[in-house]
C-alpha cells in the first residue's frame, strides 16, 4: 500500500511504513483501506518526554488522527559566590558573571534568575548567595566566566559543562589579596629591666 500527502510517498512493506513529522506539522496518509487496524509508534528521543508512545485504531470513512506531544527535557544551572576577606563589607560584595550557551539556540527571554539574549546572560551575584537559571534544555553546553576584580584572587569549579536532568552548579570563590604588617621593637639600654618594658603604638589604616 502506498499513501502520502503533498507529494510525499509512504511505502508499506509487510504492513509497516516510516514517516517523519516536524513539530507543528501534520501529515495525512491516504489510500488506506477501511477496516484496517493501525498502530503508530514514535521512536524514542531521550531529549524529550512524550505524552504517549503509540496510538492504535481502525481506519474508517472519516480521517483518523494520531496526535503526539513531546516536551523538551530541561535542567538548571546555579552560580554560587563565596568571598573570603577580613573586611566585612567584602563578604556581600557583588560580582558580575557571563553565562554562554552553545550547541543549540534557545529563545531569548528570562530563565529563572537569568535573562538570555543570543544564548548569553549577564548576572550579578553577591558573596554568600547564588543565582539559578531554570528551564535550560538538556544537552546544551554552558560556560560561566567572572569579570575580574582588582584585589581578589578567584578560584572556581564546575564553570564549564553540559546541562542535564540533575542540577548543574558553578562555584566561584574570591579571596581578598591581603598583606600583613609586623611591628618590632628593640631596646638599647644598660638597665636590665628596660628590656622588659612595653611600649605603646598607634596603627592607622587608610584606603589608598
Amino acid at each position: 500500500v502506498t499513501g502520502g500527502d503533498e507529494g510525499e510517498k509512504i511505502t508499506f512493506t509487510d504492513g509497516k511504513g516510516t514517516i517523519t513529522v516536524k513539530g507543528g506539522q501534520t501529515k495525512t496518509i491516504t489510500g488506506l483501506p477501511q477496516g484496517v487496524t493501525y498502530t503508530v509508534v514514535e521512536a524514542i528521543d531521550n531529549q524529550f518526554t512524550a505524552d504517549k508512545q503509540q496510538v492504535s485504531g481502525t481506519v474508517a470513512a472519516t480521517v483518523s488522527t494520531a496526535a503526539f506531544k513531546n516536551t523538551r527535557k530541561t535542567g538548571e544551572l546555579t552560580v554560587h559566590k563565596t568571598v573570603k576577606s577580613s573586611t566585612e563589607a567584602d563578604l556581600t560584595k557583588e560580582f558580575t558573571f557571563t553565562v554562554k550557551l552553545s550547541g543549540m539556540t534557545i529563545a531569548d527571554g528570562p530563565y529563572g534568575d537569568m535573562t538570555f539574549e543570543g544564548n548569553k546572560a549577564t548576572v550579578t551575584v553577591a558573596g554568600g548567595s547564588s543565582k539559578t537559571a531554570t528551564g535550560l534544555p538538556t544537552g546544551i553546553a554552558y560556560e560561566v566566566t567572572e569579570t575580574s576584580q582588582d584585589g581578589f584572587v578567584a578560584t572556581y569549579t564546575g564553570e564549564r559543562s553540559t546541562i542535564c536532568l540533575a542540577p548543574s552548579h558553578a562555584y566561584f570563590t574570591n579571596t581578598k589579596d591581603e598583606g600583613g604588617l609586623i611591628v618590632s621593637k628593640s631596646v638599647v639600654s644598660n638597665v636590665t629591666a628596660d628590656k622588659g618594658l612595653e611600649f605603646s603604638f598607634t596603627v592607622t589604616l587608610e584606603d589608598t
